[in-house]
């Protein structure tokens, strides 16, 4: 079960109609998506941008 912060407080995710869960599940995609681009960039700025993508390394 994970906890979602909402507007009516925190709800259990999956919890209420499917709509709603749906928002929570593209809520949370963008928030990871996000995280994720913010710690590329962190990471890439500490290795002075050697590092392009973690997962995914390209050989240049």
């Amino acid at each position: 079960m994970f906890l979602l912060p909402t507007t009516d407080g925190v709800t259990y995710f999956g919890a209420g109609n499917r709509w709603a869960t749906k928002r929570r599940w593209v809520a949370t995609t963008i928030t990871l998506l996000t995280w994720h681009q913010l710690t590329q960039h962190v990471i890439n700025e500490a290795t002075g941008g050697q590092q392009k993508d973690v997962a995914h390394p390209t050989t240049n």
